[in-house]
């Protein structure tokens, strides 16, 4: 009985070890559910894979790079210069108006940053969503 106890144990080990999913895949692209409103993979193409929007729209100097191993591409924004404004824009859509709390997840890796806040590279922005012209300036 001693002997068959330890080995009932490592295969139940081994058994959840396997069967068991991690808390979340983040090596591989995420697949939308039913709260994500918009969610842009950049792998070749500004599509939304929630459906909720019409996807981006690409402003500027930006092109589809090799990524990660596990993903397919990646977006390079090309800013180096003041003049440079290059971006994505979200058109605005209902799903967009998200009220409460929310999160907004970025991968994101900066090559140039600014010297200081005077410096027009000093505040890349990840997200800005403008006030509407007839909309309340209530923010809850």
């Amino acid at each position: 009985m001693k002997r068959v106890l330890p080995l009932f144990v490592c295969f139940l080990l081994l058994f959840l070890i396997k069967t068991l999913p991690a808390q979340v895949d983040f090596m591989h692209p995420y697949s939308p559910d039913e709260h994500t409103v918009l969610l842009l993979h950049f792998d070749g193409d500004l599509n939304d894979v929630s459906g909720k929007t019409a996807g981006g729209i690409g402003n500027g100097d930006y092109s589809f790079v090799s990524g990660l191993s596990n993903f397919d591409k990646c977006l390079y924004l090309n800013n180096s210069s003041i003049s440079d404004s290059s971006r994505v824009l979200v058109p605005d859509t209902s799903a967009l108006d998200i009220k409460g709390s929310f999160t907004l997840e970025a991968w994101v890796y900066f090559l140039t940053f600014g010297e200081g806040w005077n410096d027009w590279r000093g505040a890349p922005r990840i997200l800005a969503k403008p006030f509407a012209v007839n909309s309340s300036s209530d923010c809850s």
